[in-house]
């Protein structure tokens, strides 16, 4: 064992004159009812709405708590990281919240036999740190183990998956009984094509360009995506059908804009761009849309 964690492995962190055990990635722990296990890691420059501090990234660990007997009683949550023979400092309120997705004992209130909790482990390190050079350690009812932390998973630059797009259109009424056809908001499917790291940014901007030409440029739309999830984005878009020009034009007011014609009726291939606030390209795509003809 390494002995920058010998040097730790006292119990102190735990319970004073226990034996700490060397579990791995993958191997259950069960303790008196309650199992556990740690299922991933890696690094991430950023998780959810977390920015680390300059010179720092997050390392995030999966871990799975889980009561395997008959009572009610609580789930591991007695966790500390070392790397260097330093303790990891945890992150910020504000990584707390939908998209972080992280593991919750529900201490004091206990766990029902055969339920689980599943979530990361989140802690700010060293920009340059590699892995083996971190440890988790953790208590499970009373005993003591730790996880030398060796190969992170690989981490994904592209993080947004463009997966379709369609159009909501219909009649419009107006003054003086004038039917208007037009397309109010565009809808983009979107994935997060990451295992692990979520997405949460305030200010992302989105493209499309259509036959060609960038009709959507730097249009806000937030993004917030938990690893794997799927979901549907809503935009505004008023875009008006001319039937004298057969073509579809920009509303701009209550005024149609003949300057910016987005296209005639038919199916396109749209590439859809989303940036990052920082102009970052989170997902870039061609998916196919259309631009229906009025009925």
């Amino acid at each position: 064992m390494n002995k920058l964690f010998a040097v730790f492995l006292g119990c102190t962190f735990l319970l004073l004159g226990c034996t700490t055990s060397q579990t791995s990635l993958n191997q259950t722990i069960e303790v008196n009812s309650v199992s556990f296990k740690a299922v991933a890691w890696g690094f991430a420059p950023e998780w959810g709405a977390w920015r680390p501090v300059e010179g720092s990234k997050v390392l995030w660990i999966r871990v799975v708590g889980k009561n395997i007997g008959g009572v009610p009683q609580d789930l591991p949550n007695d966790f500390s990281l070392k790397y260097r023979n330093t303790n990891a400092q945890t992150p910020p309120h504000e990584a707390y919240e939908e998209s972080a997705d992280l593991y919750s004992a529900c201490v004091g209130c206990y766990v029902y036999p055969g339920v689980s909790r599943e979530g990361y482990l989140l802690y700010e390190v060293p920009e340059n740190l590699v892995g083996g050079e971190a440890a988790l350690f953790v208590n499970v009812v009373g005993k003591a183990y730790y996880l030398q932390l060796e190969n992170p998973e690989s981490y994904l630059d592209k993080k947004v998956s463009v997966l379709n797009a369609t159009l909501d259109c219909s009649y419009g009424e107006y003054a003086g009984n004038n039917r208007q056809y037009e397309c109010d908001y565009l809808t983009l499917f979107l994935g997060n094509i990451r295992s692990h790291v979520p997405i949460h940014d305030y200010y992302a901007k989105l493209d499309l360009v259509l036959d060609g030409r960038r009709i959507i440029e730097n249009h806000n739309v937030e993004i917030k995506l938990k690893p794997k999830q799927q979901v549907d984005y809503k935009t505004e878009v008023n875009w008006k059908f001319d039937r004298q020009r057969n073509s579809y034009f920009e509303d701009v007011g209550l005024l149609r804009d003949y300057s910016k014609e987005i296209s005639v009726p038919g199916r396109y291939i749209a590439e859809v761009i989303i940036k990052s606030s920082e102009g970052v390209i989170l997902g870039n795509d061609n998916v196919s849309l259309v631009l229906p003809s009025p009925p």
